[in-house]
């Protein structure tokens, strides 16, 4: 939804510039570069999303710079939350900045966060309902961090993904 905001801030862009008399084919070729930058910056973010494997320095620097970039939010995100999802947001964040705000493109905000609470999980050494052998240390974590390194008991560091020795381990018990 972001890049989609984006896409439209340059046609606007473009057609603010031909209102003030700008040459046409100058911010047209302007508007078409933020454009297929914005599809080809999407289509990166979507292939990290899917996962399964190591992304390099040169890709996480990629997205660093990515998630620098900003937008204009002009609605209340809180609006449609649950009383419990209100009051927890409350309590990461604080009262809601005044609107417009600038937000970044990409983000882990601390309203991500989330307490296990009754549904933790049995991923921690000493557990008794671990049965599966993984090592975790619990804390408010975003679903991208969880999906992070999943190890077995002797805890090295080693991504979880279906070609990884945890992976394969874990789904063998399944058998």
């Amino acid at each position: 939804m972001r890049f989609e905001v984006l896409w439209r801030d340059a046609e606007i862009a473009y057609l603010r510039a031909l209102s003030q008399g700008h040459d046409e084919a100058s911010a047209a070729a302007e508007r078409d570069r933020q454009q297929a930058q914005l599809q080809e910056d999407f289509a990166f973010i979507a292939a990290c999303n899917i996962g399964g494997e190591f992304l390099s320095d040169e890709a996480v620097n990629r997205l660093r710079q990515l998630g620098q970039k900003t937008w204009l939010r002009h609605f209340d995100d809180r609006l449609g939350l649950s009383a419990q999802e209100s009051e927890q947001l409350l309590r990461a964040v604080g009262p809601p900045p005044p609107l417009p705000v600038v937000e970044p493109l990409l983000a882990d905000k601390p309203e991500h966060r989330i307490a296990w609470g009754a549904i933790t999980p049995a991923v921690e050494r000493g557990d008794p309902r671990n049965t599966w052998g993984v090592c975790r240390t619990l804390q408010p974590i975003t679903m991208k961090e969880w999906m992070a390194p999943v190890t077995r008991a002797g805890c090295p560091a080693e991504p979880w993904t279906p070609q990884s020795e945890s992976w394969q381990w874990l789904t063998s018990l399944k058998r």
